[in-house]
């Protein structure tokens, strides 16, 4: 018999092959383990300095909103010390960072860069947050016990109304409403959802929980400044430690500051008027004072669910004209800073009552105000007397108050170098 014999040597070819193979495949694999080794420990000293950013970026809102003097400085142009790109802060284990406070882009507003630099590899992150002062942004009108403004011919323009209990509108499809209890005749469903006009939600919102807290004003600002202010024009002094009645007029913009209430209340006022009492209008027409009032750069917000209106009364926008729907309540537009409008308010300036505000009960057209309204109590604008009431952003952004109320506006990752000379 014959055996077939493999031919000698195939199994030795085989071997060298695979040793071969292997000979080239494991320091590609080390070399790869070795480059995945450097890129996670450079990701996480990457991921070291952005927290370390993150860091910076909550340092520098609590530096503005520890003090309104931090605020007020920043808004000023003011460099708070330690805060221009000058100080390391190591106070974090990992690395360290430098931070930078200054004001702007728009009132009212302050950027913060913060540079976060890990220990060890020297793995740079940037962050520039803006922050906005949002104790009475874009609100007319602020119910703490709640808002009727039921009346047929009441008007509402360039702000919404607020309140943490019940409002109750008066059927115009403007303003905007934001209520953390119902919107009364419109909101069926009551704590369930959804709790806004459908499909939208661009006109009411009814148990809505991110309503904003009342500002709290520094009355003890206005109370001395009122003090020191002597006597109105009108003859009646600007500090009263009772009860006021009747009209007193002052363009001067020196503060009102009543300890009780002031009834039968008439103007023209330029200037905050703090009534700790109770507030009462007279009825007819009150006297007003002719005034070309910029229209804030984001009103058109508040008629997103009565485009046309907006469009036909108050914008002279090129870009908008012809529009057929609203942006959308969270589109970033702002209208050009040019836009105005002529009125005649009663108070051009901040109106806060402690007690209850009751507006005129019948009689003639008057604009209430161009300002930013604040009650403690409750709010009865019910009437038929054909008021208006416009929303100033500058009244808004002016408020003295004893905390800074912030809100993010932008946030964003940048390329910067480590500060020199840190």
């Amino acid at each position: 018999m014959t055996l077939n014999r493999q031919p000698r040597g195939q199994i030795l070819a085989i071997v060298v092959v695979c040793l071969l193979i292997a000979s080239l495949l494991v320091p590609l694999l080390v070399v790869s383990m070795q480059r995945e080794s450097v890129w996670t420990q450079k990701q996480a000293r990457s991921t070291a300095a952005f927290h370390l950013a993150e860091a910076g970026t909550e340092k520098a809102y609590l530096e503005l909103t520890i003090s309104t003097a931090n605020w007020v400085a920043v808004q000023h142009g003011e460099t708070l010390a330690d805060y221009n790109l000058d100080k390391s802060f190591s106070d974090l284990s990992g690395g360290s960072y430098a931070i930078s406070i200054t004001s702007g882009p728009l009132e009212q507003q302050a950027t913060i860069i913060s540079i976060g630099r890990d220990s060890l590899s020297r793995e740079i992150r940037t962050l520039r947050v803006v922050y906005q002062n949002a104790a009475m942004g874009d609100i007319a009108i602020m119910g703490v016990a709640g808002v009727d403004v039921s009346g047929n011919n009441l008007s509402v323009e360039w702000g919404g109304i607020v309140s943490p209990n019940d409002i109750t509108p008066n059927g115009q499809a403007h303003p905007s409403y934001w209520s953390a209890g119902n919107i009364v005749g419109y909101d069926s469903n009551g704590s369930a959802l959804p709790n806004c006009d459908s499909p939208n939600c661009w006109w009411w919102h009814s148990y809505y929980k991110d309503v904003p807290p009342e500002p709290q004003l520094d009355f003890q600002f206005y109370k001395s400044s009122a003090q020191a202010s002597g006597i109105a024009p009108c003859g009646k002094a600007y500090y009263q430690s009772g009860n006021m009645s009747g009209t007193c007029q002052s363009t001067n913009g020196k503060p009102f500051y009543i300890e009780g209430d002031w009834t039968k209340f008439n103007g023209p006022i330029v200037g905050t008027v703090i009534v700790m009492g109770n507030m009462t209008t007279p009825n007819g027409s009150m006297s007003g004072r002719s005034v070309d009032a910029p229209i804030p750069q984001t009103a058109w917000k508040q008629y997103c669910n009565d485009w046309s209106y907006y469009l036909s009364n108050y914008n002279t926008d090129a870009t908008m004209s012809g529009t057929t729907q609203c942006p959308g309540i969270y589109n970033s537009y702002r209208s050009p800073s040019s836009m105005s409008y002529d009125i005649d308010p009663v108070v051009d300036g901040a109106l806060y009552i402690g007690g209850d505000f009751t507006g005129p009960n019948g009689g003639g057209n008057s604009t209430l105000a161009y300002g930013a309204l604040i009650v403690k109590g409750h709010v009865y604008l019910n009437s038929n007397s054909h008021v208006t009431y416009y929303y100033s952003s500058d009244a808004a952004n002016s408020l003295q108050t004893t905390q800074i109320v912030l809100s993010r506006v932008s946030w964003q990752e940048e390329v910067r170098q480590w500060p020199a000379g840190l």
